[in-house]
Formats: structure tokens, sequence, C-alpha cells
């Protein structure tokens, strides 16, 4: 099953979500193969992270979840809001990707 996880940042997580991004790319690269897209949501000029976005794969939303709680940027507390639904993909055109 696929969720759609969206996570916004608390006001004034900038420093904490720089400390911890090494620890982050690390639990990304170990878990590739369950996270189909994801990156980091901006700012209207796009130059200033304000959140991230997953394409998540898990048999159940309690084990998506159970992941989440393991990433780096959750456990440091970068995070306000997370926000994660069931996802259907009806459109996929890899060559806007």
């Amino acid at each position: 099953m696929l969720f759609a996880v969206t996570l916004l940042d608390r006001p004034g997580a900038d420093a904490l979500r720089d400390a911890t991004s090494a620890a982050h790319r690390d639990f990304v690269a170990a878990h590739a193969a369950r996270m189909l897209l994801g990156g980091p949501l901006t700012d209207e000029s796009g130059t200033r992270n304000i959140g991230s976005l997953i394409i998540l794969e898990a048999r159940t939303e309690a084990e998506a979840r159970a992941l989440l709680t393991e990433e780096p940027y959750c456990k440091a507390g970068v995070f306000e809001q997370v926000i994660l639904r069931p996802f259907r993909p009806v459109l996929h055109n890899p060559e806007l990707i």
C-alpha cells in the first residue's frame, strides 16, 4: 500500500533541519526501496525548505507511522505537523521527474 506523507516544519526549525540533514540522508538511503518519491517542500522562492513530501510503501498505516518515528527529522522534532494518507496513483509521468 502507498501512503502520501506531508511533513511541515515547525517555525524556527531551520537550524535543527540543517544539523540533522546528514542523518536524514542516511536514513533515506537505508529505506530507499520503500520511499518511492520524496523531497523538500519549499517556500514560494524555492530557496528555503519548509517541510517534506514522501510517497512511502508500507503494509499498513501503523507500519508507515512506525517507520516515520525512526526518521531523524521526526525524532529531532523538526516537524510541526505530519499528515499521512493512503495514496492511490492514477497518473505517472516519468519524463517530468
